[in-house]
């Protein structure tokens, strides 16, 4: 019972661990692994060694399993941390041209302000970028950290995104001098950003490696507390059996000890009785000759 409880939460912690931090995983994880082992150290007392062996691979395939997912998570927070720093630096540059746009108006420079048109009617693309990019990895991690099978990683239409977000800023370096720097720390974040998502995709491939040994393992487990089950249960059958027979042995017996005892009691009864009369036909005798008459004799 206990191991089916340690089944349910592995699943369940596994199901979404990317949306736990990795302390949290750590732990859960300890416990697991000790409950796992508590019953390793109680199929050694009654001496189930296959299923001694199969519990000591599911705690070596858990333990794998949880290093992986801790991994994952430690990437995806660094994936979070370029992000943000992305998504400020979008900001930055919206301030920027709004600042380079008001400054060409008051100074009556159209040809710069035509200039920047392009850059302005970007920058919604730009955001509109970071939030495909948002929503593709959301999709991934679904994908990739769940108990099913992967049929799409998303990972191709991700790299697509990337391309084509930095071939778009392309238009900053045709905006002036002072977009240069921006459009360097724009195009560092996309190429960080673009390697931690590969690294995380080549992370989450070895997690479903892993995840498919655990769940392999785990049907192992369950295979072998079946038998366990079905051989407690046999032996709870013939246990019964033995003591209804016992039972109805004992009964048996001790109707036969009573028949017997009931016999010896009548048998000693008649016995006495045919001593006693004598004896009373003696006293009877004896009190009639004290009394005076002479006549009487033993019957």
């Amino acid at each position: 019972r206990e191991l089916s409880k340690v089944s349910t939460e592995t699943n369940l912690l596994i199901s979404n661990f990317t949306a736990q931090n990795i302390e949290f995983l750590r732990q859960q994880g300890q416990e697991l692994v000790d409950a796992v082992r508590r019953n390793l150290a109680k199929s050694t007392v009654v001496e189930a060694e296959e299923l001694q062996s199969v519990l000591e691979q599911f705690i070596k395939a858990l333990q794998s399993l949880l290093e992986q997912c801790v991994a994952i998570v430690r990437i995806l927070e660094y994936i979070a941390t370029i992000d943000v720093q992305l998504e400020q630096h979008l900001l930055q540059l919206e301030d920027m041209v709004s600042e380079k746009m008001l400054m060409l108006a008051l100074q009556g420079t159209s040809g710069e302000a035509f200039s920047l048109e392009q850059l302005v009617s970007m920058i919604p693309e730009y955001k509109n970028f970071h939030s495909q990019l948002n929503i593709q990895l959301i999709k991934s991690n679904q994908a990739n950290a769940g108990l099913q099978a992967v049929e799409n990683t998303y990972e191709d239409a991700i790299l697509a995104l990337f391309v084509d977000f930095k071939a778009a800023l392309g238009v900053l370096a045709t905006s002036g001098r002072e977009f240069e720097e921006i459009e360097r720390e724009l195009q560092q974040d996309i190429l960080a950003y673009q390697q931690e998502v590969v690294t995380l995709h080549q992370a989450m491939r070895i997690f479903q490696e892993h995840l498919a040994q655990l769940q392999q393992v785990q049907a192992q487990v369950a295979q072998e507390m079946t038998q366990i089950d079905a051989a407690v249960s046999h032996a709870t059958k013939n246990i019964r059996q033995q003591a209804t027979s016992s039972i109805r042995a004992s009964r048996t017996l001790i109707l036969s000890f009573s028949l017997v005892i009931f016999l010896i009691l009548i048998i000693a009864g008649y016995y006495a009785l045919r001593m006693i009369r004598p004896l009373t036909s003696l006293a009877r005798t004896a009190n009639q000759l004290a009394e005076g008459d002479i006549s009487s004799t033993p019957t």
